[in-house]
C-alpha cells in the first residue's frame, strides 16, 4: 500500500548555550515553519519505508542574554529538507 501526504508544521526550540563564547550563558531560540510532502509504501503490516521532501520557511535565530534581554534575532533563507525514513512494528 502507498500514502501520499502534505503538511507544515510550526517548531519552535529554546536552548541555553554553554559557558564560553561571546553569549556565554545565554539562550537560544530557533523558529521555523517546514512545508513538505510525504511518500510511504507499507509492503506489510511490519514494515513501512517513505521519505519527505521540502521546504523549511520562516526561518528565525534569537539570541538571549543570561538574564533574558534580546541581543540579537536574524531571519534565515528558505532551506531545503529531506528525510528519508523505515519503521517495523510488531
Amino acid at each position: 500500500d502507498w500514502e501520499l501526504g502534505l503538511g507544515a508544521q510550526y517548531q519552535s526550540h529554546r536552548f541555553r548555550l554553554d559557558g564560553t563564547g561571546a553569549y556565554k550563558d545565554g539562550v537560544g531560540e530557533e523558529t521555523v515553519v517546514p512545508i513538505f510532502a510525504k511518500l510511504a509504501y507499507r509492503p506489510n503490516r511490519s514494515w513501512e519505508f517513505g521519505g519527505y521532501l521540502g521546504i523549511a520557511v520562516g526561518g528565525e535565530v534569537r539570541l538571549e542574554n543570561d538574564r533574558g534581554s534580546k541581543l540579537t534575532d536574524k531571519d534565515y533563507d528558505p532551506a531545503l529538507v529531506v528525510g528519508l525514513r523505515t519503521q517495523f512494528s510488531f
